[in-house]
């Protein structure tokens, strides 16, 4: 087959400009995993309402979220001992611990093994529900003594007075490919269900993997939930990521909303490309405490 004239500049041309597409890829993706990092940030913030006990002002929670099969430095050692130092009164793990391409169970059990000085409340992400190491995971939390929160309700009480923990089953939102998921309501009827008996003065506490179904856990009066599942973005451009032009506060930090406050992780692993720029792992804890004390 012979190449006119005319067609042979304007293949040298596309050749090019997808040469020169390539070498900038290339060298974008360099520079990202040159600047990447694996550092650990604790981030305190303080709860307050008046909902919160007086037996339990001071209360501290710990959030873990999005672990992604990723060890933390040391087989998770610097984790574990910066989670000792805060010395929480509670553990929640708020999903994706595993990958769905999960081979092994070597970092989850490294964690829960650092963990069992603290009860410890688990509820699935999107990544436990498509995983084929879901049941194995399962078990090994079984066996570690976590707490399965998954469409639940525990209560907390010290002395007379108590605070509720409730939980967000991923799998009750109806999976699609990778991230994709159709509400079907299932979520906000099991929260109004687990908390009908409940006083309007009862603090209650909900573990989501996800911060999307907002509207849901503001309708239900959750007082404060905990969420992660966005990673912060994981690359943050001049303090931005793209989850900050959609709702910033998906990516991280804590946000009030119509009386609900939502707390979200940047989480401790990677999603997509093993990358963090400009945006570290988070271990989260929250502090309870009562303005009127």
């Amino acid at each position: 087959m012979k190449w006119s004239s005319s067609r042979k500049p304007a293949l040298q041309i596309t050749l090019r400009i997808l040469a020169v597409f390539m070498t900038v890829i290339g060298v974008a993706t360099l520079v990202l995993y040159d600047l990447s990092s694996d550092d650990l940030d604790v981030v305190y913030y303080t709860y307050t309402s008046e909902k919160v006990p007086a037996s339990f002002e001071g209360y501290k929670m710990a959030q873990l979220t999005d672990l992604h099969n990723h060890p933390m430095e040391y087989g998770n050692r610097n984790l574990l001992d910066a989670i000792d130092l805060v010395s929480p009164d509670a553990v929640f793990l708020t999903g994706d611990f595993i990958d769905r391409n999960t081979k092994n169970l070597d970092v989850q059990t490294e964690l829960l093994a650092g963990l069992t000085s603290y009860p410890v409340y688990f509820v699935n992400g999107n990544h436990e529900i498509t995983s084929k190491k879901r049941a194995a995971f399962d078990t090994l939390r079984d066996a570690y003594g976590v707490i399965d929160l998954n469409s639940k309700m525990n209560i907390i009480t010290r002395g007379t007075e108590s605070i509720y923990f409730i939980g967000v089953n991923d799998a009750d939102l109806q999976q699609a490919f990778y991230w994709n998921y159709r509400n079907t309501g299932i979520i906000k009827e099991k929260i109004e269900t687990l908390t009908a008996s409940l006083a309007p003065t009862d603090l209650e506490i909900l573990l989501a993997h996800r911060p999307d179904l907002y509207q849901d856990y503001i309708d239900t009066g959750m007082d404060l939930v905990f969420s992660g599942h966005y990673h912060g973005g994981q690359i943050r451009i001049i303090g931005k990521a793209i989850s900050d032009f959609y709702k910033p506060w998906y990516s991280q930090g804590m946000t009030e909303i119509d009386g609900t406050t939502f707390v979200t992780s940047t989480g401790l692993g990677y999603s997509v490309a093993p990358i963090r720029v400009n945006c570290n792992a988070q271990l989260v804890v929250v502090t309870l405490h009562n303005p009127t004390l």
